[in-house]
């Protein structure tokens, strides 16, 4: 899977106002993937929406390890290595010729032979030599890192009106900081905090006040600093982790008894991996055998639907057995090698290099202060990470995806990961994950570039760290502490939705108040939308958008200006303007110069990449957007009002593509909304235009491959099919899409009454059990999602009238209707022989299994055309067969907008 990919490259949308950046455009290598995209990784986590109302964004009603599978997929698609020289030049600006100029040598010089600094490198690189727990490494390193800093402060000055943060480093672990996205606190080791916040430093530390984090792990792991080093372009043109540092820190000395425990711990940790890889190859056997299990249940219920045949149900097994092949680990690192002798003599200083033991001692109980290992394994499975369980690259993309989920406007952010004396430096925006070859701070090479990643640090600015203070007062966040917490309190309460409250923001001389958040996607790769209620001068509702989209694709406010102008040019099209978004304004802030420099590395047709596999960095932009406030799809009650706003999408929809020529491309529960005008009628609106596309685009030669779009529980089955190459997003996929809307709303919500006194509300909620709910599960791979969507389909009427809950009964018809246009067209393609027509690319194994052609009868009433078409699925999956369907709820007729024929 990819993640976010943008549309039709030849869409025309202006450049970041940057001089060099467009200079180099012309030198960038060209997307190998499309433009259109679609929401996974991190990202996906909350596009994955239910609409449900009155979900605290902050507290998903989800395990956090759900969130695993997430961050890997942003890991598996999205990273790239670096050497670490090449690293430090993009991310902290320092070339590679720094080094090696008089003033920098003789910083690094100076710093290494100062006794403090000395004590606590040989304090650190005894603790690496122990066996044992990774506890005892966090105050020698905390020590290092502001030791080194103060150094740096007293040997080169910055400016007295230099604007970079001025940090300190403290351990944190085991407490957690507060008020992330996940239920239980993470618990980075060590935190840094702006230096004037640390004399009142409590434990009680939020997401917002960090401006970096470090974790360390004592595990002496070849694979832990990043696995699999790919994709990875050449240093120097050699190979970047090639020659990556080793472990030089030798085992722990050990005699008798302790001798005996090391063994034990040495043949412990040997059985616990040879125990892992049985437990590997078990789940590996398990899955193969669900799998199996999952597709003969899949062709039996098939088998049994109502006018369904064997070769239908072939056919959907076919479908329900594709599957990915994991991918492997491979990583090594060089033999060990002696410690060399460092001197530890020396007086302790005040200031930033005072040792922090003392304040360790006095905030944390010696039964508290364990490992991460042990302090985990305590938290419970509610939403806390056990750090013992997770991969340390997973761990670390946990502390990416709250700071860049949760502290306002951050547009990326720097970790440190420590295995024991080697560390690798990782950064994380909204495009790419870019991690540095490891270094070993046993060996003078290591510790000199140690140095320069900490002259790199106390340089950087508040948007140098991603901190973008596009609103008023936004910086409060990190320069005060309690700042947050009054932010979010509403009298006795606590609400994180109250984040954004009273902060203002200017947009062409107009000023909007925000308020609370609607809605909050958290995220690392992607467009990370976020959505605020607000007011603007008159008193005036408004919402207020916040993503990060490809800065390439034709802007959401250029789409819905076409559809608008289109409607607004002809008497016969003014219906329309009701049912269709409306922008007061936007702004785009352009990239920071950290991304602007990976952008034009990695894109660049000079970098040489290592093995031939390449990662295109997605240049991206904050973009702000003042719209209309709509009212979502769950929020009226009336099951007629629904069906209308149903009806009256589909009918703007289509007004889109045939006229503006635009298709929507995310069709979903939550981008399903309407409007109500002064005289109380409701007009349904498909909101949401940042995956749309141009017709044009789509059609091109340019723009036919991976056009995978929307939101997984709603996109169309062909879209998620495991071995599908070369798909094009048709039109009928989001009339699927639509129609799986409408299964959503049916089959898990309810209508609940509230009474007070006289008074009677109204609310729909999430039913008491919900339908589809694996639907939602966020380790559900896409080739279960399509065998499910098949199997829907394929349900007999009965069957599928049972799941609907009571409070909508009346949609039935509509739903069985639908459903068997799609069991019909899934027939008809399989009849006419094409159900390879979006799968170039199906397994040998189910050819053989199922043989290469169906046999089924023909179904009562079925009637496919002798030329069978994918573009209407055999004339079954069309505007007008939907509309034919829907034009009516019950006995009445729905009101008509669109002036299309759907009559029979």
């Amino acid at each position: 899977m990819a993640s976010d990919v943008a549309s039709a490259p030849n869409i025309s949308s202006s450049p970041p106002d940057n001089d060099a950046a467009t200079a180099q455009s012309n030198q960038r290598t060209p997307d190998p993937r499309p433009a259109t995209p679609y929401a996974t990784g991190s990202a996906a986590r909350f596009s994955v929406d239910d609409g449900k109302l009155n979900v605290n964004p902050n507290v998903p009603p989800y395990l956090c390890d759900d969130y695993n599978q997430y961050i890997q997929d942003d890991l598996d698609n999205n990273r790239v290595f670096l050497h670490v020289e090449k690293f430090l030049e993009l991310v902290f600006d320092i070339p590679l010729s720094y080094r090696q100029e008089h003033a920098p040598r003789q910083h690094i010089d100076s710093i290494l032979k100062d006794s403090v600094f000395r004590q606590h490198m040989t304090k650190f690189l005894e603790k690496c030599a122990d066996a044992g727990p990774e506890a005892p490494l966090y105050t020698p390193l905390a020590n290092l890192y502001n030791r080194g800093l103060e150094l740096l402060d007293a040997l080169d000055p910055l400016p007295e009106d230099a604007k970079a943060l001025k940090l300190h480093f403290s351990v944190n672990d085991p407490h957690h900081l507060c008020d992330g996205v996940f239920k239980k606190g993470l618990s980075p080791d060590l935190k840094s905090l702006l230096e004037s916040l640390q004399q009142g430093a409590v434990a009680e530390i939020n997401w917002t006040n960090v401006i970096k984090c470090v974790e360390v792990k004592a595990k002496d792991s070849p694979a832990l600093c990043g696995g699999e080093y790919d994709p990875r372009p050449l240093h120097d043109g050699k190979d970047p982790v090639a020659n990556n540092h080793p472990r030089t820190v030798p085992p722990p000395k050990a005699s008798g008894a302790k001798a005996s425990s090391a063994q034990k711990a040495s043949s412990a940790q040997k059985a616990s991996s040879a125990g892992k890889a049985a437990s590997t190859q078990k789940a590996a056997s398990t899955r193969k055998g669900a799998s199996t299990q999952k597709a003969a249940s899949t062709r039996k219920a098939a088998s049994t639907g109502k006018g369904a045949s064997a070769a239908t149900a072939a056919s959907t097994a076919r479908r329900a057995l594709a599957q990915n092949a994991p991918s492997g680990a491979k990583a090594s690192l060089g033999a060990k090698a002696s410690l060399g002798a460092i001197a530890a003599s020396g007086s302790k200083k005040r200031g930033r290099s005072s040792t922090i033991a003392a304040e360790t001692e006095a905030s944390v109980p010696k039964a508290a202060r364990q490992s991460k290992e042990q302090t985990s394994a305590s938290q419970n499975a509610s939403g806390s990470a056990n750090a013992a369980e997770v991969d340390p690259q997973v761990q670390c993309g946990r502390y990416a995806m709250e700071q860049l989920s949760n502290v306002l406007l951050r547009s990326h952010t720097i970790l440190t990961l420590f295995d024991k004396d080697r560390f690798q430096i990782h950064y994380y925006d909204r495009s790419a994950i870019v991690l540095s070859s490891i270094v070993s701070l046993s060996t003078p090479e290591g510790q000199a570039l140690f140095i320069l990643m900490l002259m790199g640090l106390r340089r950087l600015t508040s948007e140098d760290f991603g901190l973008r203070d596009v609103l008023t007062d936004s910086n409060k966040f990190y320069k005060e502490l309690n700042h947050f917490q009054t932010q979010i309190t509403q009298g006795s309460s606590k609400n994180w939705r109250r984040i954004f409250h009273g902060m203002k923001l200017t947009i062409d001389s107009e000023t909007y108040t925000l308020q609370e958040i609607l809605f909050r996607q958290p995220g690392i790769v992607g467009r990370t939308t976020c959505v605020v209620a607000a007011e603007d001068s008159k008193g005036k509702e408004v919402v207020v958008k916040i993503s990060c989209p490809v800065d390439r694709r034709q802007s959401e406010v250029d789409l819905i200006a076409r559809a608008r102008t289109y409607a607004e040019g002809d008497e016969g099209h003014k219906w329309a303007l009701k049912h269709l978004p409306r922008v007061f304004a936007s702004v785009d802030f352009p990239l920071a110069s950290v991304q602007r420099r990976i952008c034009e590395f990695i894109n660049s047709t000079e970098t040489q990449w290592v093995g031939g596999k390449t990662l295109f960095y997605e240049s991206r932009i904050l973009r702000i957007t003042v719209f209309e406030k709509l009212r979502p799809l769950l929020e009226h009650r009336s099951s007629k009002i629904q069906a209308q706003i149903f009806f009256d999408v589909l009918q703007t929809h289509k007004w889109l593509y045939d006229h503006p020529r635009i298709l929507h491309h995310d069709i979903s529960m939550s981008n399903i909304m309407y409007r109500v005008d002064e005289n109380s009628d409701c007009f349904g609106v498909p909101n949401d235009f940042d995956l749309a596309s141009l017709r044009e685009d789509l059609e091109s030669d340019t723009a036919t491959s991976t056009h995978r779009t929307g939101t997984p529980p709603f996109m169309a089955m062909d879209l998620q099919a495991p071995y599908t190459k070369d798909v094009r997003h048709l039109y009928r996929h989001d009339l699927e899409s639509l129609f799986y809307v409408l299964v959503m709303l049916v089959v898990r919500h309810k209508i609940k009454t509230y009474r007070k006194r006289q008074m009677v509300t109204y609310d729909i909620k999430l039913a008491d059990e919900p339908q589809l709910e694996s639907w939602f599960d966020a380790k559900k791979r896409w080739a279960d999602l399509e065998a499910a969507k098949i199997a829907l389909c394929m349900t007999p009427d009965d069957v599928l009238k049972a799941m609907i809950q009571p409070d909508f009964k009346c949609f039935q018809d509509w739903v069985t209707q639908l459903k068997s246009l799609f069991r019909k067209g899934l027939n008809a393609r399989d009849e006419a022989g094409h159900h390879n027509t979006l799968r170039s690319e199906e397994p040998e194994e189910l050819r053989t299994m199922f043989g290469d052609g169906p046999d089924i009868d023909e179904e009562p009433n079925m009637k496919p055309k002798a030329r069978y078409t994918e573009e209407t699925m055999g004339d079954f999956i069309t505007y007008r067969t939907f509309g034919r369907v829907m034009m009516r709820f019950g006995r009445e007729r729905l009101k008509l907008r669109y002036n299309y024929d759907l009559r029979a």
